[in-house]
């Protein structure tokens, strides 16, 4: 959506460095087809789409007996009463271990500093060129230092893992200014993410099947937590890390002694990351920022009123930056009868198309209308226009991804035009809604991964039963498998000869593609 409020711009802000699929199509897509962690980017000139690219030499392997040994969450009898959060901060480094986290920032400025000097991009340098290499090429010793230094984050992890809530205790509604909370712990936390999948290569290279699998399971569980955080930024980190552990699970099932993950993978909830209360809160963001306009209804009330109450909203509006092309006025000064002026000059300049908004579209008399004072037109039709808008795209959310998608998209065009002849009052209220469609394609996206990695596990089932052949289609599969999320449909997939294609719908820029090889019998 163009206008989007400055929360949410500055929540994905702190998402820049975030190792994720999104973020690596992003930087590829501008360069000539390009191989990075065993993922080649194509981009064609016909099509925007660029196509995330990937060789996946399977091995053959049975379904677990017992079916359900592995867990990559634990089930509910395993699940412990208390706070994750606290054992991630504890992971991270927070509390006792300042001095690790110390020595580790000093390595990661030591390697943009290496990076800068020899001119290459900085996830070009160890340690993080260690999330870009494949197990087999990992040198071994030299990552099994790094890792050791972090070792004391393996037992807090274990421990998050089993416990059922995750609460920052943030009371967000008591704070004064949404807008301007910082989340600081959460741009810390992803690099827990990043540890784990540097662990769970050095894992799958030294032949550590059972760790690799735990790591697995930990990036899983670490995702769901995030799901249960106030705001949508923790939701989009919780989405790229199931991500990123699909991706290293593909490293996984190319190595002979790996189990299936097929019952594990279908014994995760879906989706993975509940949006549930941070859509509540998200729902509420105007009010929570701008408290006044709660209190604003049809009931008419004098000119003296208004004078008030813009008093009252003049400290609520100074916190908001706006963004340059709504091209509403600045109050954000430190001068109170500057900033006062500008409100007034809102007002008035919304005026007109608030009235036009409150007689086209509200059941209020017209002579109600007319006769309420200029600030009562123009910051009700705001409030209304914001009721009614949000509403409208977070309903979809309780449709299937596809359709959320797909309806999103179709109602931004019906949204601009309403908000063009409302006006100012219909910019200030569009800068509060979120982008919904581009959260929910993120979230289909994972749930897409998810999909595609199970799939692959069916696959080797199949080919375990068959000779190391693979399936000619899908429905040969022994067992169920999940659909596409961005396509309420089943995934694509093609045998020509010995190899197969798999592949997940294209949503905005890009799509994934695996090219899975003839399975080879377990040695």
């Amino acid at each position: 959506m163009k206008n989007m409020c400055l929360f949410w711009l500055t929540m994905l802000a702190t998402l820049a460095s975030l190792r994720s699929a999104n973020a690596q199509v992003t930087a590829l897509a501008e360069r000539d087809s390009k191989k990075q962690d065993g993922w080649l980017y194509e981009r064609s000139e016909s099509t925007p789409v660029t196509t995330v690219v990937r060789e996946v030499a399977i091995h053959l392997q049975p379904a677990a007996r017992p079916a359900l040994k592995i867990r990559l969450l634990p089930d509910e009898f395993e699940v412990r009463e208390g706070n994750a959060a606290l054992f991630y901060l504890k992971a991270g480094g927070f509390f006792e271990q300042s001095a690790v986290r110390n020595r580790f920032y000093e390595i990661h400025r030591a390697a943009s500093a290496s990076a800068e000097k020899s001119n290459v991009e900085v996830q070009n340098v160890p340690p993080n060129s260690y999330l870009s290499t494949a197990p087999k090429d990992l040198p071994i010793e030299e990552v099994r230092k790094y890792i050791n230094l972090l070792d004391f984050q393996t037992f807090f992890l274990e421990e998050a893992w089993r416990l059922r809530s995750f609460s920052m205790d943030r009371n967000i509604r008591q704070f004064a200014s949404p807008i301007t909370y910082l989340l600081p712990e959460i741009q810390a936390m992803r690099e827990l993410a990043r540890n784990q999948s540097i662990r769970c290569r050095l894992a799958i290279a030294e032949g550590r099947m059972q760790d690799a699998v735990r790591i697995l399971g930990q990036q899983f569980a670490f995702a769901r937590h995030l799901g249960n955080d106030d705001f949508y930024v923790s939701a989009l980190v919780g989405f790229a890390i199931p991500q990123v552990a699909c991706n290293d699970a593909l490293y996984l099932v190319e190595h002979k002694d790996a189990p299936n993950l097929y019952w594990a993978l279908a014994a995760l909830p879906n989706p993975l990351v509940e949006l549930d209360r941070a859509h509540a809160f998200e729902r509420q963001l105007l009010f929570e920022q701008l408290k006044p306009l709660r209190e604003i209804d049809a009931t008419p009330r004098p000119f003296e009123y208004w004078n008030e109450f813009v008093d009252r909203l003049l400290p609520h509006l100074r916190a908001v930056k706006w963004n340059a092309d709504t091209r509403l006025p600045s109050w954000s000064t430190d001068d109170r009868e500057a900033n006062r002026v500008a409100v007034i000059t809102f007002v008035a300049a919304a005026y007109p198309g608030a009235k036009r908004y409150l007689m086209e579209r509200t059941e209020i008399p017209h002579q109600t209308i007319e006769a309420y004072p200029t600030a009562q037109v123009s910051f009700l039709a705001l409030k209304l226009f914001y009721e009614d808008v949000r509403d409208e795209y977070f309903k979809y959310n309780f449709l299937s991804p596809a359709a959320a998608i797909s309806a999103n998209q179709r109602l931004t065009t019906e949204v601009d035009h309403i908000s063009n002849r409302l006006g100012w009052s219909g910019n200030l209220a569009q800068m509060f809604i979120p982008a919904m469609s581009a959260l929910r394609v993120a979230q289909a996206r994972m749930q897409q991964r998810i999909a595609m990695l199970q799939t692959i596990e069916a696959i080797r089932m199949y080919a375990a039963e068959h000779d190391g052949q693979l399936p000619s289609k899908l429905s040969d599969l022994p067992v169920p498998i999940p659909n596409d999320p961005l396509a309420d449909a089943p995934l694509m997939y093609e045998l020509q000869g010995a190899v197969a294609t798999l592949s997940g719908r294209s949503a905005g820029n890009f799509g994934y593609r695996l090219v899975l090889k003839r399975a080879v019998a377990k040695q």
